[in-house]
């Protein structure tokens, strides 16, 4: 993730078997000092990772970060690690990095995530995550409001997993500050739900897209967000093929939005004149950036500015009679967040004339999901768990979006054994497709 101003990490490192164990507030780090998983001499005696639970178990103070990175952290360890971690309320930090994570093991994940309060950093650098595994995380990230930042980099997410982090990032409580989504396969189309779902989203702070394959066009979504985000104050997009077009409407951005402090372009090898001009333009709006936030001077956007919410709906009209209404959304948007009354009536119009139909649809999905569970819970309240995990998991696949169905499956989980425990299957991500075209417009 990005680094601290000064360089330095806040945490203090000790050493854990070739590995990591940060401690905030270190009251000791040389307990585990060999791999962790070393058989022990005497089966009487605890392996360090028996070790390591049961002091998460007994909330140990001093166990505030773990960073256990490598393939000889097995499957069973990380869930057994998640099982222990629902009702630890130290631990702030979890680095599970250059592993392979399975199905199962992210599932034991987003049980955690939606019930421990005090994590504040989840990093799954390099996992090969696939489809089901980046949903289970997104899912459970959603849920939780501790939070602040996750390391997804180094992951074939592509088009599916932007998908699922646009639904992510457009959640009310969402917490999220940073989010590190670097050599992730991501292009324009994944771009494109990016920045929909950075569009309602105002906790987001610093977003990493490094080495991606974000072009001119994505480059284009991400600055009509820029236009009107308050929130964001550092976006790395180096290592991107972003040419000229896509660095001119990235300017434009920056020099309306007063709150971006930082943006990371490749350099361009042999610049001409012109490019120069954008690269030193860009430099300068940047630092008057900087310097207004040192200064404390940026002006709270939500308290409304009228000429800038004007020019947000007049854009808008232009966009919407041009027939780009995704940049018409964007726009009406902007303008409705600051009060401007025309501006709300026209973006319900709007949505009401070029998705009526499809919202009308999708309410009967979600009606009817919520019948399974009302029906789910009723179950849970008799006991039957089995058919109330029936009815959760019918529920999330009409609406794989209803925060209180996974809520439900996750406490019938708890009642019944692993082996009977079940998830919504795999169209799941066609079903959040439809959400995000249901929801995100």
């Amino acid at each position: 993730m990005f680094a601290e101003p000064d360089g330095r990490h806040p945490a203090a490192i000790s050493d854990f078997g070739g590995h990591i164990m940060e401690n905030i507030n270190p009251v000791r780090g040389s307990d585990f000092s060999t791999t962790p998983n070393e058989p022990p001499a005497d089966d009487s005696v605890p392996t360090h990772c028996e070790v390591l639970l049961e002091n998460l178990m007994n909330n140990d103070p001093g166990l505030v970060g773990l960073h256990l990175s490598g393939p000889q952290f097995t499957d069973a360890m990380v869930q057994d690690l998640a099982a222990v971690l629902v009702l630890n309320n130290q631990l702030t930090s979890l680095k599970l990095a250059d592993n392979v994570i399975s199905p199962a093991t992210t599932e034991a994940l987003f049980y955690m995530l939606i019930a421990n309060v005090t994590l504040k950093e989840l990093c799954l650098l390099n996992n090969q995550l696939d489809i089901i595994g980046t949903y289970n995380i997104c899912t459970g990230a959603a849920a939780n409001l501790s939070l602040q930042s996750l390391e997804l980099s180094n992951n074939r997410l592509g088009l599916a997993g932007a998908t699922q982090i646009g639904v992510l990032l457009q959640r009310e409580n969402v917490r999220l500050r940073e989010l590190s989504l670097n050599e992730c396969q991501l292009d324009f189309p994944a771009t494109r739900f990016l920045a929909k779902g950075l569009a309602v989203n105002t906790s987001l702070v610093k977003l990493e897209l490094r080495a991606n394959s974000i072009d001119d066009n994505g480059a284009e979504e991400l600055a009509d967000v820029l236009h009107y985000n308050s929130t964001l104050t550092a976006l790395d997009l180096s290592d991107n093929p972003i040419g000229d077009r896509g660095r001119s409407v990235l300017l434009g951005a920056v020099q309306k939005n007063r709150h971006l402090c930082y943006l990371a372009l490749s350099e361009t090898p042999a610049p001409n004149a012109s490019q120069r001009r954008t690269m030193a333009a860009m430099a300068a709006a940047l630092e008057s950036n900087q310097l207004l936030a040192q200064a404390g001077a940026v002006e709270d956007e939500a308290s409304g500015d009228e000429t800038r919410t004007r020019q947000f709906y007049e854009d808008a009209c232009q966009q919407f009679a041009r027939g780009n209404f995704e940049r018409a959304r964007n726009l009406f948007n902007a303008a409705t967040m600051n009060g401007e009354e025309q501006a709300m009536r026209s973006l319900g119009g709007w949505k009401y004339a070029s998705f009526g139909t499809m919202a009308t649809q999708s309410q009967r999905v979600i009606d009817s999901a919520k019948v399974r569970l009302d029906g789910g819970m009723a179950l849970v309240a008799q006991g039957d768990l089995m058919q109330a995990q029936e009815a959760f998991v019918t529920a999330l696949v009409l609406c794989p979006d209803l925060g209180s169905a996974w809520e439900g499956l996750g406490v019938v989980h708890l009642g019944i054994p692993p082996s009977a425990r079940k998830l919504p299957a795999a169209p799941l991500v066609p079903a959040i497709t439809r959400h995000c075209a249901c929801n995100l417009v």
